[in-house]
């Protein structure tokens, strides 16, 4: 039953054995590699202690709302339709997708692939388990690995899903979001500690005892302000408290409503989400333009681009993996996100133009190119436009200077003229012609360059003078006119 999967005669298979089970175990030591990260460093922590920071709220619930991008997206196997093969990506899409987002928060990521065989023989990727990625480093001849006796072995592809972010030899453990926003979270923790305390300590006024006491005896004054001081406390709590006429007890407000401390908190949970998400949540702006939160949503547009194809190539891996330790090809066959594109506003108003003037007719590859649209959901009409009427300044029926329509001798000639002015205008440019400058142009200031070189032939002074002509003989029309009412 399991040979039906096989490419027997595939001169590019090839047969890769695995272990079932684990295999890179963490130790109880780690590599000898040094962290580069600045932060890190001056902070006395290591790669692995970032981990606590995910159970920040806000750091956390950044981290879940791109993965969540990610995780709602729609996906596809391309140039496969075995069902094993989907069914196993569906099965660990989830949990590979959380370990290769790790690399984007620590820099760098391992998860070990369980491999285990299952009732036709066939070898699929169980689980996923996540590894400390400082068990790990990149060399060039590949990912290795240090036993606990200290062996340090080379592991095999197809056992390990690894993610790095700008990962070198002078960067061995990538660069780390959750490193860039750590200053942040410390103070933003030790700005609520602050606040807390402030909110604590003036939650209930301030008690101020004034009393006559017996300065003369220091230890009789001490213990009278002493039971004054209880007595107040006992104000407090109870609402009640006798006193003598010579003292007296008051109560003072606090000034400061630790306004400070919150606009403190609130500027790093700012810094936070501006470095997580690549925007700052509406709720936790004062004021904006909404000029301004579309550019955000556009750069989060493209956030989600960048985590997308991020986490396809993670996805691949497991993807040939799977081919291969099944002795399959894994040639032509691959793990895609679908792209949702949306509608540049700058192109649309481009093509309109192009459309309206009607010189070119886009084929619906354009369209399915450009605009994400499905083939299956529109059709290309080609549109009859009238041509552009010849200029007059005829009148119409009903004024004073016309009979049924007609001009008055007068207008006429002066409308005889303004046709005669315009005349000279050079004809339409032919629509080849146009096609041809569009498909030359690089961009959209050199396509408006060459099509203003189509007009090269012709003075641009003429334009001048034509519009000059047709100006004056209007004047002239006009005072025509008013001549002929005041008659």
């Amino acid at each position: 039953m399991f040979s039906r999967f096989f490419k027997k005669d595939a001169p590019k298979t090839r047969r890769v054995v695995v272990k079932a089970g684990a295999q890179y175990v963490d130790p109880t030591f780690s590599l000898t590699v040094a962290d580069v990260d600045t932060v890190l460093q001056r902070a006395n922590l290591t790669r692995s202690d970032l981990q606590k920071l995910l159970y920040d709220d806000e750091i956390f619930g950044a981290c879940e709302r791109r993965l969540a991008g990610i995780l709602g997206n729609p996906w596809r196997l391309e140039g496969d339709n075995t069902p094993w093969l989907y069914d196993t990506v569906s099965n660990i899409f989830e949990a590979a997708l959380r370990i290769i987002m790790q690399a984007k928060w620590m820099g760098a990521s391992v998860g070990e692939l369980i491999w285990a065989a299952d009732a036709d023989g066939i070898m699929r990727v169980q689980s996923i388990a996540p590894r400390k990625i400082e068990r790990f480093v990149q060399r060039d001849a590949g990912l290795i690995f240090r036993e606990q006796d200290g062996a340090e072995i080379l592991t095999l592809p197809e056992k390990v899903l690894y993610s790095g972010v700008n990962v070198h030899k002078d960067n061995p453990y990538g660069d780390a979001l959750l490193s860039r926003v750590y200053w942040a979270w410390f103070n933003k923790n030790y700005g609520e500690q602050f606040w807390s305390r402030y909110a604590e300590r003036h939650a209930s006024p301030l008690t101020v005892i004034k009393s006559a006491v017996n300065t003369a005896n220091p230890a009789d004054a001490r213990q009278e302000l002493a039971a004054l001081a209880a007595a107040a406390a006992n104000a407090v709590a109870d609402g009640t408290v006798a006193i003598s006429e010579q003292d007296s007890i008051e109560f003072i407000e606090a000034t400061n409503d630790g306004a400070a401390h919150q606009k403190f908190v609130t500027h790093q949970i700012r810094r936070i989400q501006k470095t997580l998400t690549g925007r700052v949540l509406t709720s936790e702006l004062d004021s904006g333009s909404r000029a301004a939160q579309e550019t955000d949503d556009g750069f989060t547009q493209n956030l989600l681009e960048s985590d997308l194809t991020f986490c396809e190539a993670g996805i691949n891996h497991i993807v040939d993996s799977l081919l291969t330790v099944n002795g399959l090809d894994p040639d032509g066959v691959y793990f895609a996100f679908e792209r949702k594109k949306g509608i540049d506003k700058s192109r649309w108003e481009r093509d309109v133009a192009l459309i309206n003037s009607g010189a070119i007719t886009f084929t619906p590859q354009y369209y399915l190119d450009n605009y994400g649209l499905e083939a299956q959901h529109f059709t290309v009409n080609t549109v009859e436009r009238p041509a552009a009427s010849q200029m007059s300044l005829a009148l119409p029926a009903g004024d004073v200077c016309c009979a049924a329509g007609r001009l008055s001798p007068g207008a006429q000639e002066v409308e005889d003229g303004i046709q005669r002015a315009l005349a000279p205008l050079p004809a339409s440019i032919d629509a080849d012609a146009i096609a041809q400058t569009i498909n030359a142009a690089s961009d959209e200031a050199d396509l408006m360059r060459r099509l203003a070189l189509l007009y090269d032939d012709n003075d641009p002074s003429h334009y001048a003078v034509w519009l000059e002509q047709a100006m004056a003989l209007a004047l002239a029309q006009g005072y025509y006119q008013a001549a002929k009412d005041i008659v």
